[in-house]
């Protein structure tokens, strides 16, 4: 196989001719292969400038399987030597394979000043430079061990039917093999690996790279593997930063070119693997996102190969999974290619199957402990394995099924006890105690208990995710002094040997200098449910609470474990301030037995007793919640109704295309019976609609945002506009300092823009009285001209009760 875009189809000896032509053109000009001179034909022809002086350079590629003799270097000389002396300044380059025997060398260095030589490789390293960091990566798969106990890893292919619905093809992938296919065949479309967390994507990852090094350092030929940590992109502005970055910081590359590597990627000289795509997400917009990954889509390009990976849960919609996987962008009903934006094939890693699990666990004890006799290490996998059996679905996820063993490589954890089945909230437990329990046996660490060491790592982890949007790593120096103050009550202690201690007997890892962080996103996230499990909220908690409970922090809050503990949250929910998430209040529903006892303990006066209200046990979205909620949207309260409107929008997401006239009807009918109800129309007095007080206050909604026409045959036509709707929502929601979110990837039914609605159709969603009055409204003004002031008779005015 030959990357030369110009020879797709070599003859038999050409490959390293190609190769070398290749790499310089890279870095020169005009370099000519098969070029003739004085009748003959050389391989390779091209000038470069020197100190001024245009230089010739005539190259000859030897593709030999052993180093070159003398003669055979003396011969070529001979062959060329009448060439050089007439065009001089010239030189010839002898390029090879396997390089020059001793003698052979000697004659180049010593006796020719005209000639040089390069082996295949030493050519590549002059222009790119990756060899030394090729060569890091050929133990990659090694680090740890983790060749030794690693089980190939299983995917199935994602699929799009004709309406776009996304599906997987249950045809269970060995996803290293498709990949080396992909690698050896003329397939360019780029592939993303996804899979959750503790799915074994680094891994894969890792074994990808080091087969890739490794056979990159025997054939010229074969692509270089490039591993890009996408967490370290939020540091740079753009591609150019990152690539500066990995070759001139944590992998210093000697004269490392931007242009050059991304031209030698797109010629297919490399294969790209984007490590942690997810991990890019944290904190960020959806607009600083897509700049990103814009950047990242310069490295498709012509004959590269890229290999993404990372968590699926980085796409808060299908919008934006389309989006970024498959270049599409939803335009009304229809999803279109987005211009020079790369479709990915996507697969999603698959748990183990029991075997699997079985075959991992034997090998990971045995590689763990070495010492272990074969007998030892065989009865305690199998000790493991039968507790697994009981709970396959958890520990069919690799990262449990290493924490399990690690556990049992402890010979002093009584598994035992778990002989009844294990859920993963007691996993992890058993695993910080292990831990916290061998720090504390050494001399030096007692001064901070096993269970002052393990609140350390709680309010981090709580820290991390509350004010730092969930990263898993920090800087020493970063962590709040107040943190460090609540722990630690040594009068004269400072502050900066207290961090030390805590972190020192910490199971953290530790980065070059004073960087911390989380070997796996799971254990913050268990530590961030323990904390907020063992200190119930204040009602100015609640939304902050809300905020976590989300993703791998919400999978361990609802473990049947902390079921009372959760229940005493709502104690203080009454009085809770902030932004509530939907998700959030199902938590505490469910942790006292449903929405209707949820309200019995909530006080009548507080909005949230309203909301769960809404739902008769468990909160979902049916014919129940819908008339209840449609109920709620003709309160006169403006906070009911703005909170409402967003149960609506919640309810109505997954409406089909042909009921969305009807959901902005029936919003138009809760708008115009606020005001309208409890009505007077007297049509001899000038108009006067006599309105009582609450509807009253409704009036600057409805004057906002619902316009009526009327043509010559006494028609109305109604025009709902979202923005004011949403808008009035919002500030609402702000004045009251309460309102109700939803996490992603939930959507919501989208209101924005104006909505022209038929007359008919709102009336069937009225009272026969509010219908009457609101009709005489639009034909009286149509055009809502100032009908609120006071430099006029009011159309409407205020009835008191």
């Amino acid at each position: 196989m030959t990357f030369d875009l110009e020879n797709p189809k070599p003859k038999s000896g050409d490959v390293l001719r190609d190769e070398a032509a290749n790499l310089l053109k890279v870095k020169y000009r005009s370099v000519e292969t098969e070029h003739r001179q004085n009748g003959k034909k050389i391989d390779i022809y091209f000038k470069h400038e020197e100190y001024g002086k245009v230089i010739r350079l005539y190259v000859e590629a030897k593709d030999y399987s052993k180093p070159l003799t003398r003669p055979q270097v003396v011969a070529i000389w001979s062959d060329y030597s009448g060439i050089i002396d007439k065009n001089k300044p010239s030189c010839l380059l002898l390029i090879t394979r396997q390089g020059l025997t001793a003698d052979a060398q000697a004659f180049v260095q010593d006796e020719q000043s005209d000639m040089r030589h390069q082996t295949i490789w030493e050519l590549e390293n002059s222009v790119l430079g990756l060899t030394e960091y090729v060569r890091s990566l050929t133990t990659l798969f090694d680090e740890n061990n983790l060749s030794s106990y690693y089980v190939s890893a299983r995917a199935d292919k994602v699929s799009y039917g004709k309406d776009n619905e996304l599906f997987t093809e249950a045809f269970s992938i060995d996803i290293f093999q498709e990949i080396e296919e992909w690698l050896r065949n003329d397939d360019y479309k780029p592939k993303a690996i996804l899979g959750g967390y503790g799915a074994g994507k680094t891994s894969l990852a890792r074994r990808v790279a080091s087969s890739l090094a490794n056979e990159a350092l025997k054939n010229p030929l074969a692509r270089r593997p490039v591993v890009i940590k996408l967490g370290a992109f939020t540091r740079y502005s753009d591609l150019t930063g990152l690539l500066a970055g990995l070759f001139t910081s944590e992998f210093p590359v000697d004269s490392f070119n931007v242009q050059h590597f991304l031209k030698q990627n797109a010629q297919g000289k490399l294969c790209i693997i984007l490590d942690g795509f997810d991990e890019m997400k944290h904190a960020m917009t959806w607009a600083d996102f897509h700049a990103q990954l814009s950047e990242l889509n310069r490295l498709i390009s012509g004959k590269s190969k890229v290999l993404l990976l990372g968590r699926p849960s980085a796409f808060i919609s299908l919008d934006e999974h389309y989006h970024v996987l498959r270049g599409k962008k939803k335009f009304g009903n229809d999803w279109r290619k987005i211009p020079n934006w790369p479709e990915f094939n996507e697969y999603v890693l698959l748990p183990f199957k029991p075997e699997e699990r079985s075959e991992f666990v034997t090998k990971y004890l045995a590689a763990i402990n070495t010492d272990w006799e074969k007998d030892k290490c065989t009865a305690r996998a199998s000790e493991v394995n039968k507790l697994a059996d009981l709970e396959h679905e958890i520990f069919s996820k690799p990262v449990h099924a290493k924490i399990l063993t690690d556990l049992a490589a402890d010979h002093s954890v009584d598994l035992k006890k778990f002989s009844s089945g294990i859920s993963r909230w007691d996993l992890y437990n058993l695993f910080f105690e292990s831990l916290a329990e061998r720090e504390t046996t050494k001399e030096a660490r007692r001064e901070i208990g096993e269970q002052g060491r393990r609140i350390f790592l709680r309010e981090i982890a709580y820290w991390l995710w509350k004010d730092r949007g969930g990263l898993t790593s920090f800087h020493a120096i970063d962590i709040p002094s107040q943190l460090i103050q609540r722990l630690y009550f040594k009068v004269g202690a400072e502050e900066e040997a207290i961090k030390r201690e805590y972190l020192t007997g910490a199971s953290l890892e530790k980065k070059s200098g004073d960087a911390y962080f989380f070997a796996h996103r799971s254990f913050a996230e268990f530590l961030v449910a323990e904390r907020m499990v063992n200190n119930p909220p204040s009602p100015s908690q609640h939304h902050i609470y809300s905020m976590l409970a989300k993703d791998g922090v919400a999978s361990f809050l609802i473990e049947p474990i902390n079921k009372d503990k959760i229940a005493g949250w709502v104690d203080t929910l009454g009085d809770a301030i902030g932004q509530l998430h939907i998700e959030y209040i199902k938590l505490l529903a469910d942790s006292v037995g449903g929405c209707t006892k949820l309200a019995s303990r909530i006080p009548e006066h507080s909005v949230w007793h309203t909301i769960a209200n809404v739902f008769p046990d468990d909160i979902k979205f049916d014919e129940v919640s819908l008339r209840n909620i449609s109920k709620g949207l003709r309160s006169t309260d403006n906070l009911q109704f703005s909170l409402m409107l967003f149960l609506f929008q919640l309810q109505c997401a997954s409406a089909p295309e042909e009921m969305r006239s009807s959901m902005f009807c029936l919003i138009a009918a809760a708008v115009l019976s606020r005001v309208f109800t409890g009505c007077d129309f007297d049509g001899y007095q000038g108009h006067v609609f006599s309105v009582p007080q609450e509807g009253f206050k409704c009036k600057a909604l409805l004057e906002g945002c619902l316009l009526g026409s009327v043509n010559k045959y006494d028609q109305v036509t109604l025009r709902l506009n979202g923005d004011q709707l949403l808008d009035f929502q919002n500030r609402t929601v702000i004045e009251n300092g309460v309102g109700i979110q939803a996490h992603p990837p939930v959507t919501l039914f989208n209101l924005a823009g104006e909505h022209n609605l038929k007359w008919e159709k709102v009336k069937v969603y009225l009272s026969s009285d509010v219908s009457n009055v609101a009709y005489r409204y639009f034909r009286v003004n149509p055009k809502h001209r100032r009908i609120f002031t006071q430099e006029r008779k009011s159309i409407i005015q205020c009835k008191s009760n």
